[in-house]
Parts: structure tokens; sequence; C-alpha cells
């Protein structure tokens, strides 16, 4: 996994402003298509591998996580977000300073 501390696009989660899952929202489709084909040489492309992502429902917000999917380019779940290993406060909700990037 590859993190970034730098905020490098800006792109709304799902820019027709309906409800979505990962599996069908926007975000998901301009990461594994026009990001990572800008972002990216084709030797680096070729090193990307492919991940099998569960989706689980978010018990934070109530909100359906739907269907597992797999992808190249991801943003982090919620329990990626929250998880010490990474070196992230564990809690869900709080101005975390590892969870905060910067422009570039």
């Amino acid at each position: 996994m590859l993190l970034s501390k730098y905020g490098l696009d800006c792109q709304p989660f799902n820019k027709d402003h309906t409800s979505a899952t990962w599996e069908n929202c926007s975000l998901r489709a301009w990461l594994n298509d026009e990001f990572i084909n800008t972002a990216f040489s084709d030797t680096e492309k070729a090193w990307i591998s492919l991940t099998s992502l569960a989706n689980p429902d978010n018990p934070e917000e109530g909100m359906s996580g739907g269907n597992d999917t797999a992808d190249k380019v991801f943003i982090l779940s919620l329990d990626e977000a929250v998880n010490t290993e990474y070196g992230f406060s564990g809690e869900y909700g709080t101005a975390d300073k590892l969870r905060q990037c910067a422009p570039t």
C-alpha cells in the first residue's frame, strides 16, 4: 500500500451527487482510469497489484458498503483510516494529523 501525505487531486466521491457505494461511484472510476494513467508510467502501472476490497457497511454513518470490488487504486476504508499500525490514532471522527494532507 502506498499513501501520500499530499493531496494529489480533488475529486468528489460521486460527481452526480447521488447516493453511491464504492462499487459505482465516480471517484473509483476516475482513480482506476484517468488518475492511474496520468500519475504512473507504464512500468510503474505494471507494479501496481489488483487488490480485492471488502466494502463493509459503515457503522458510524449507517451507510451500505455495497459489493466487494477489485481495484488497483482506492481510498482508505474506515478500518484502514483508524488503523494504528499505519500510525493513525485509532479513533474515528478525530482530527488526526496523520490523516490530514497538504496541497501540492
